[in-house]
């Protein structure tokens, strides 16, 4: 497995080791939270990333009390994964239009003022995008049309053209927060999506989706969200998480499920009903935390046959003690 490695406001930096670690395969972030880089740095930051590719990410944030100069970006015509995130305010960040290298892009800024810079073609082909939150949350994304590499896309707030994104025909990652008035029927044209979420932001149910490619799907802390009826629609499914919807009360998988290995259901409250498993026939692994569900009840009915990881708890601690035990004598196994 590639290792992470995070550099944090190094003041010098060593090439050789870091070259040796990006070699092997590794993944590398130099990040800096405060302005103690200067061009010497920055600049042999860039020799590095003009030979490798965007396993090396560059990365500006926090910068708190002050602002990121984007002006440095001059020393880093090379660099092909770009984090500016996590920071309140920049100066001259239409100097990112003139990095014609990037793959990766990461924004986060709170006070952007730039709503329109998707138009900058040197973004055009990046492979992943990230748009964070900003105060007016205005940012313009009529202009994803044109970003055919896109394969990994985050959008969190801003919905203003957000229809565009079924032009991004690669998309094969995308993850949303955003209210519950952005219509999200634009998936139905990303033929090749195969991981859906959705974090935070509002939305009842998914019934705007119509039967789909996607492999996993998560729904987590969104507002409002209260039913999903039409799981029939996602039977090519392989992973399913639903965690922290205290308005959903029922969950039924009325159709056969015949890829679904991975369910977890975690701090659904209301969640008291569950059936259908028995439809789940591939189903390997089930997680059930913190819900309204009856185990009791719940082991009743038809479980699938390759079940071995189970997993229920309901928080009381003796309840979950026996229910444990019950699981064990049944064959199954907590991890």
């Amino acid at each position: 497995m590639p290792k992470n490695t995070i550099l944090n406001n190094q003041k010098r930096v060593n090439l050789d080791q870091i070259n040796d670690e990006l070699q092997l395969g590794n993944q590398i972030t130099i990040q800096f939270s405060e302005p103690i880089y200067d061009e010497a740095i920055l600049a042999d930051l860039d020799t590095l990333c003009k030979i490798h590719n965007s396993s090396l990410s560059i990365r500006f944030y926090g910068h708190y009390g002050t602002f990121f100069d984007c002006k440095y970006l001059e020393y880093l015509p090379s660099v092909k994964s770009l984090y500016l995130d996590c920071l309140d305010s920049v100066m001259n960040f239409r100097r990112l239009r003139y990095l014609q290298n990037m793959e990766r892009l990461h924004i986060g800024i709170y006070k952007l003022e730039e709503s329109d810079f998707l138009v900058w073609d040197n973004l055009y082909k990046l492979t992943e995008l990230v748009i964070g939150d900003t105060k007016k949350n205005n940012i313009i994304l009529h202009h994803l049309s044109n970003y055919s590499d896109l394969n990994t896309l985050f959008i969190n707030g801003h919905i203003k053209g957000i229809d565009s994104i079924a032009e991004c025909k690669n998309i094969k990652d995308l993850s949303l927060s955003i209210a519950s008035k952005a219509s999200i029927s634009f998936i139905n044209s990303l033929s090749n999506l195969k991981n859906l979420r959705f974090i935070l932001g509002g939305r009842e149910n998914l019934l705007e989706i119509k039967k789909n490619e996607i492999e996993s799907l998560e729904i987590i802390r969104v507002r409002g969200f209260s039913s999903f009826g039409n799981t029939s629609d996602f039977r090519k499914l392989k992973r399913i998480q639903i965690e922290d919807q205290i308005q959903l009360r029922e969950l039924v998988f009325d159709m056969d499920m015949p890829f679904l290995e991975d369910m977890k259901l975690v701090n659904c409250k209301n969640l008291s009903t569950c059936d259908g498993i028995r439809h789940l026939s591939t189903l390997n692994q089930m997680r059930i935390y913190r819900t309204d569900i009856n185990f009791d009840k719940f082991i009743e009915q038809e479980l699938p046959r390759k079940l071995r990881l189970f997993s229920f708890y309901s928080g009381e601690k003796k309840a979950d003690e026996r229910t444990r035990e019950k699981l064990e004598q049944m064959g199954y196994r907590e991890k």
